[in-house]
């Protein structure tokens, strides 16, 4: 599971699948209850089912402007998560502001938390070893109901909406709102950030951001939004310094 990729959610929905087989689970956090120290598993034994045809293995990736505004406003901005110690120590301040968090990219040592970190980064460098997985699918708002069920049924679990967790965490896209709503109790983890793009980024920011997740860009097959190239990226020949 990548972070700021819904990462909450998919913990919530293994552990609640789960549980019916060991009702332990039910208590609480979720928190590494799914991962391999959990399961007591080595590093090389789950190398070796990385490789494993009769594994089936999933990623669902975040395009990533949206991703990392998504990590922004959850870490960053007061009424979302509980994040602010750790702007503190990326960004030297627990409120930066997004261009601050943005032009950190830019500087000296790389940012090393994973909420902010490519996604192509985490399994141990997903570039490698995405032609072992069975399923590559983009995290989107509009889809990932339909697209988390289908996954559960290809490992099979016939029923995904007997899953509690799944109807709370992958509720049908809200369309009059435009936004993908999990459970209220779950707000304070939604930032909407594929709305609120636009509000946020500049020619500039937009720029930086591209640049520096262009790896996630090529690796996934993701396409740079409509609505970034407007900006103006495609007049710039990857000089962001142009756009400020």
């Amino acid at each position: 599971m990548l972070f700021q990729n819904n990462c909450q959610s998919f913990n919530h929905l293994f552990t609640s699948l789960r549980s019916r087989y060991d009702e332990s689970l039910l208590e609480g956090d979720i928190w590494g209850r799914n991962d391999m120290h959990s399961h007591n598993m080595t590093l090389p034994q789950l190398a070796d089912l990385v490789y494993d045809d009769t594994w089936h293995k999933a990623v669902f990736y975040r395009e990533p402007l949206v991703r990392y505004l998504s990590a922004y406003r959850s870490k960053c901005e007061v009424g979302h998560d509980d994040g602010f110690e750790l702007c503190t120590a990326l960004f030297g301040k627990p409120n930066p502001t997004f261009a601050e968090a943005v032009e950190r990219l830019t500087q000296d040592p790389p940012v090393d938390n994973p909420h902010f970190r490519p996604q192509v980064d985490f399994c141990g460098g997903l570039g490698a070893i995405l032609p072992q997985f069975q399923t590559v699918e983009a995290l989107d708002p509009r889809t990932s109901r339909d697209a988390v069920a289908a996954l559960l049924r290809r490992v099979g679990v016939a029923d995904p909406e007997g899953v509690p967790a799944f109807n709370e965490r992958f509720p049908p896209f809200d369309a009059a709102a435009g936004a993908w709503r999990p459970n209220d109790s779950y707000a304070r983890h939604t930032t909407d950030a594929a709305a609120a793009v636009e509000a946020y980024y500049t020619p500039y920011l937009a720029c930086v951001v591209v640049t520096h997740f262009l790896d996630d860009y090529l690796t996934f097959g993701v396409a740079v939004p409509e609505w970034a190239w407007r900006l103006g990226l495609r007049d710039v020949g990857g000089d962001c310094a142009a756009l400020r």
